[in-house]
């Protein structure tokens, strides 16, 4: 029987690359893979069709009919049927478990940084941030979770921190923060820092994150044992800065290309920020983009020390 894998957010940037990466496999399972994705555009569509990739049409996120028979024409129904093992794979971010040093949206934070080693203080970090305020990323985080428990169904959380490079998908292929700094950049002729910049954030490259993904697919494919549920949350990260070094790099490259008249960075509060970014219109996310702290450490395997940044 061929195995499926129903992929969305197909046309994004991570989900492009990830695409492209399970395309490009060299692994014969992964290349056996029947892979299935949503599109909103017929021009999209075609596209990815000609690439062997069978494509359904829907009209968005709340074509609650067209996803739903999508799930059910892939394994959603499985379990209850053939009592086979199902897996989600969620790929969410690490401002989930970001504090709130500006706006002060928590009553206590627990200290950074966090390690997939640990799982469970991830898991009672997302509890404890999600019951001071709701944020919908981690709603979804814990929804994943609890759903997949009470359905007796393998779930596994990457959380992504800053992601940087070209994508390899087709259509979106720059990320959010970074080209946002950037772009204003260019528009001002200096380059911002949301408050001190002091915060700090782990990176990834996004062609590190299509391989990871490919590297949980391959192990899931051979029965390899993998944790999921609530031990099933990983980081997937190779180091970590400040947003301070995120601007320095950017004003020294305008500089060097004559797009901005010095180095020296200017400073914009969360609401200069809302207005200047355009990024969100939320404080919140802004803080969270930002200016937050969610530092991560990754075990480098079973038997190895944790990888400090």
């Amino acid at each position: 029987m061929v195995q499926k894998i129903l992929l969305t957010g197909a046309t994004g940037y991570v989900g492009g690359t990830v695409l492209s990466t399970l395309l490009a496999s060299k692994n014969t399972g992964i290349s056996a893979l029947s892979i299935s994705v949503l599109v909103r555009r017929r021009q999209q569509a075609h596209l990815l069709e000609s690439k062997g990739v069978r494509v359904l049409m829907f009209a968005g996120f709340d074509d609650d009919g067209v996803i739903r028979q999508t799930a059910a024409e892939h394994d959603a129904e499985r379990k209850k049927q053939l009592g086979s093992d199902v897996y989600y794979i969620h790929i969410s971010g690490t401002s989930s478990l970001a504090d709130s040093p500006v706006l002060n949206l928590h009553t206590s934070h627990p200290k950074i940084p966090f390690s997939d080693r640990d799982p469970e203080r991830i898991t009672t970090t997302l509890q404890s941030l999600e019951n001071d305020i709701s944020y919908p990323q981690r709603t979804t985080d814990l929804k994943v979770l609890s759903l997949g428990e009470e359905l007796h169904v393998r779930t596994y959380i990457l959380y992504l921190p800053i992601l940087y490079g070209i994508g390899t998908g087709d259509f979106n292929t720059i990320s959010g923060q970074i080209p946002a700094l950037m772009k204003a950049t260019l528009r001002d002729g200096y380059t911002s820092v949301v408050g001190n910049g002091q915060g700090r954030k782990s990176h990834v490259h996004i062609e590190d994150v299509g391989s990871f993904c490919e590297l949980i697919l391959d192990q899931l494919l051979t029965n390899k044992p993998v944790p999921f549920g609530n031990k099933g949350v990983f980081f997937v990260t190779s180091g970590s800065q400040s947003y301070h070094d995120i601007s320095k790099g950017i004003s020294k490259a305008a500089v060097e290309l004559k797009v901005s008249r010095n180095e020296e960075l200017v400073s914009l509060t969360i609401d200069e920020a809302v207005k200047k970014l355009g990024w969100s219109d939320s404080k919140m996310v802004i803080e969270l983009g930002f200016v937050s702290r969610s530092v991560t450490y990754i075990q480098l395997g079973p038997d190895w020390p944790v990888k400090d940044f």
